[in-house]
């Protein structure tokens, strides 16, 4: 790539936002407390409420002893990266952390929509992320992708060490009082 279309390039990402709002999505009123363990289980049958092909280990460390308490329906609100961003730079970008922070039954709630057909909030080929707090309260990454046959759930923890970007294309689902 030549030097002028290297300028150009950057000269365009500093006029595009790095998100772009696609659209506002609602999550289901959770009357029962949410034992994560028990919803997030590998299973792609036919009969699966959810298929899921598979759970990372730090997922199930950090997040599977967690219980979420009952909530109220949520909206919330679905951007797409139009750059590849780590994780600071979209908690920079949206501004407050705390504002940005869904619940694991918020992801669970979703993943059960996208199941019916006029629904499509996974897109194949794509990432979404969701910010949360663990079982200790630190603040995770909550990947989901499609894998296989089902949905892939990672989590990647939040820190200063963290060098992982998300590339163009994929999701970040937070909250729609952002």
């Amino acid at each position: 790539m030549g030097v002028s279309a290297l300028l150009e390039k950057a000269f365009k990402r500093r006029l595009t936002p790095p998100l772009d709002i696609i659209d506002i999505i609602t999550v289901s009123a959770q009357k029962e407390p949410f034992i994560v363990r028990e919803k997030f289980v590998v299973n792609i049958a036919k009969t699966a409420p959810v298929k899921i092909s598979s759970i990372s280990q730090e997922f199930e460390r950090r997040f599977y002893d967690l219980i979420c308490e009952p909530i109220g329906e949520k909206h919330l609100r679905r951007y797409v990266c139009t750059c590849s961003l780590r994780d600071d730079e979209i908690i920079e970008y949206l501004g407050s952390i705390e504002k940005m922070i869904v619940v694991p039954s918020d992801v669970f709630s979703l993943m059960e929509k996208n199941e019916s057909a006029e629904h499509n909030i996974f897109l194949k080929e794509l990432c979404s992320v969701f910010y949360a707090r663990d079982i200790s309260g630190e603040l995770c990454a909550i990947g989901v992708s499609w894998f296989g046959e089902g949905l892939s759930v990672f989590a990647i923890p939040i820190d200063a060490n963290n060098v992982f970007a998300w590339a163009e294309g994929d999701l970040v689902i937070v909250p729609a009082q952002h």
